[in-house]
C-alpha cells in the first residue's frame, strides 16, 4: 500500500470540518483535533478520524471495526466459533502470539452492563466486545491505545450521577432531573445555569414532537438552525450531553433531543409533507 501524503495543516482542516459538519453533535474542536494528530501518528490522513474513530460524551474511541480492521492489516487474523445474541467467541492470532476470548450474556450482565444498546442489540455488543479485548491483549497498537465506543459508554454510565424522575406535564416519559447535573454557570449564554438548561430541554422536547406531528420539512430546519436550539445543543454538549444522547444517567426511556430530531424528520418524510408543503411544490 502507498505510503499516505500529508498536507501540513490537514489535521486542523479536517477537525475544523468535522465539527462544521455536525456529525458529531457538540463536539469539541479540540477533542477533534487531538484524534486527528493521532491519527497522522499512525500514518494515516486525519479524514479517517470520521470514519474509524468517535468521541462518547466527549471521549475519544475507536470504532470496533477500525480496530478489526487495522488488526488485519498487521497481519493479524480470527476465527470465530460462535456469534449469536448470546455469546461471540474467536480465537485472535498474531505474531506476537494468540488468544481465546469468550464474551457471553451472562458475563456482560454479571459486569453490570445494561444499557439500552445491549437489550437491542446483544450480538453487536458481544461482538464488539469480543474484537476489543482479543486486538488488545494480541496486539495492542490496533486500538490506537484507545478503547472501544460502547466500553466508553459503559464506563461513563458507571461514574455518572444517578438520575431521578422529573415531571413531564402529564407525559409519560421521564425527563432528567436538573440535580443530576453538576453545579456550573455560563454567565453568557441564555442557558446560565442548570435550572435553564432544563427548562430549555422541556420546550425543545415539546417542540420536536409537535413538528413532527404536525409540522413540515421548512419548519423543523429553521427550528433546528435556530439561535435558541444552536445554543442549547452547545450548552448541552457541553455540560449534560445525555440531554441530547440520551443514555445515562437519564432513565432508560429518556431518548435525548437527537432522537426526537429524527422522529420528526421520518414522521414529516412518511407524511409526504403537509398540503401547505404539496402546494409550494405544485407552484
Amino acid at each position: 500500500m502507498n505510503a499516505v501524503t500529508i498536507q501540513p495543516g490537514a489535521a486542523e482542516k479536517v477537525a475544523e470540518a468535522i465539527v462544521k459538519s455536525g456529525f458529531w453533535r457538540g463536539a469539541n474542536e479540540h477533542a477533534v483535533r487531538l484524534m486527528c494528530y493521532l491519527a497522522e501518528a499512525e500514518g494515516q490522513h486525519p479524514a479517517i478520524v470520521y470514519r474509524d474513530y468517535h468521541l462518547m460524551n466527549g471521549k475519544p474511541s475507536k470504532k470496533a471495526e477500525a480496530m478489526l480492521a487495522d488488526f488485519a492489516k498487521a497481519g493479524g487474523k480470527v476465527e470465530w466459533h460462535a456469534l449469536d445474541d448470546e455469546c461471540a467467541d474467536a480465537t485472535f492470532s498474531h505474531s506476537s502470539g494468540s488468544v481465546r476470548i469468550m464474551w457471553t450474556i451472562q458475563r456482560a450482565k454479571q459486569a453490570g452492563l445494561n444499557s439500552p444498546m445491549w437489550k437491542k442489540y446483544p450480538r453487536q455488543m458481544l461482538r464488539s466486545r469480543c474484537v476489543s479485548e482479543g486486538v488488545r491483549s494480541v496486539f495492542p497498537s490496533a486500538t490506537s491505545g484507545l478503547y472501544e465506543e460502547s466500553e466508553v459508554a459503559d464506563i461513563a454510565a458507571e461514574s455518572a450521577p444517578e438520575a431521578v424522575e422529573g415531571r413531564s406535564g402529564g407525559d409519560s416519559q421521564r425527563e432528567v432531573s436538573p440535580a443530576a447535573v453538576k453545579n456550573w454557570r455560563e454567565p453568557d449564554s441564555i442557558y446560565n445555569c442548570k435550572t435553564a438548561l432544563h427548562r430549555g430541554l422541556t420546550v425543545h422536547q415539546a417542540e420536536l414532537r409537535r413538528l413532527g406531528d404536525e409540522g413540515v420539512i421548512d419548519d423543523l430546519e429553521d427550528y433546528l438552525t435556530s439561535t435558541e436550539y444552536q445554543e442549547f445543543l452547545k450548552i448541552a454538549g457541553k455540560h449534560a450531553p445525555h440531554y441530547l444522547e440520551g443514555g445515562e444517567p437519564a432513565p432508560e426511556e429518556f431518548v435525548g433531543c437527537f432522537a426526537l430530531e429524527t422522529r420528526a424528520r421520518d414522521l414529516i418524510m412518511l407524511r409526504g409533507n403537509t398540503p401547505a408543503d404539496q402546494e409550494k411544490e405544485d407552484a
